[in-house]
């Protein structure tokens, strides 16, 4: 159903900013999530273009960082059950996805830069 973007050996990578100064490892999260902001915001407009009755609360995206991964998802939250039990599939298949496909190239490329700048930066 949705499309992930993996990097191999991304748990070493984590293992290995471990090891860098403290100032590094914080810049590293927002960094990534900056990468990631060419999806949300083009899986935003997909999602108002097309997907029928959509409204623009439901369209904004937004990015998260943990600790193995970035992440773009929908902005609102319901708290009881949904009155359209399809939205999950249809943000994902028409926008999430696509957008990932879309811009798959800038985050690999983004991410390159992040982990040369970190590796830099103490001294690799």
């Amino acid at each position: 159903m949705s499309t992930e973007l993996r990097v191999i050996g991304a748990e070493e990578v984590s293992e290995a900013f471990l090891a860098l100064g403290l100032e590094v490892r914080k810049a590293i999260g927002p960094a990534l999530a900056a990468a990631a902001d060419p999806i949300a915001s083009d899986a935003a407009q997909r999602a108002m273009s097309n997907i029928r009755n959509m409204t623009s609360r439901w369209s904004r995206m937004k990015t998260g960082i943990k600790p193995s991964l970035v992440y773009v998802a929908p902005a609102a939250r319901r708290a009881g059950g949904s009155p359209r039990p399809n939205l999950a599939n249809l943000l994902a298949n028409r926008a999430l996805d696509p957008a990932l496909d879309e811009h798959s190239a800038e985050v690999v490329a983004a991410v390159d830069v992040i982990v040369s700048e970190a590796a830099r930066s103490v001294g690799f």
